[in-house]
């Protein structure tokens, strides 16, 4: 029986509280990060143990040389992928237009667009703002 991936997590890179330096700093050099509940197998050019997400362990591969997902089934690993506050922004603005509102709909409802952003974030499971 074929699975099918499942989609990357997201990592706010602009919030220290979400990604540690280590994290931003593979993100920032292309590499493919991943993580998984348990130590992750392959040719790994960095592993360490982190804040829990699907897991705490991760590794980071150089791009092109990350295991097939075969082999990310066998772990339960998960790929990561950077998003910053000012993507997180326009794709929350993106899902609102597509459902015929906008972000001013929203705030003049509840009055803060922060919250407003988080809310529809954690909905289309994007992470949330920065502090």
């Amino acid at each position: 029986m074929s699975h099918e991936p499942m989609p990357p997590i997201s990592v706010n890179t602009d919030d220290s509280e979400q990604s540690d330096q280590r994290l931003r700093d593979h993100f920032a050099a292309g590499h493919v990060v991943l993580n998984a509940p348990r130590p992750i197998d392959g040719p790994h050019i960095d592993a360490w143990v982190g804040q829990f997400r699907a897991g705490r362990h991760y590794a980071a591969y150089e791009a092109g040389t990350e295991p097939a997902w075969a082999t990310y089934e066998r772990m339960d690993a998960d790929q990561l992928l950077p998003i910053t506050d000012a993507e997180i922004r326009e794709r929350v603005i993106a899902a609102l237009a597509a459902d015929g509102y906008s972000l001013a709909d929203y705030t003049a409802m509840d009055g803060s667009e922060i919250s407003v952003i988080n809310y529809v974030a954690d909905i289309h499971h994007l992470p949330r703002l920065s502090a």
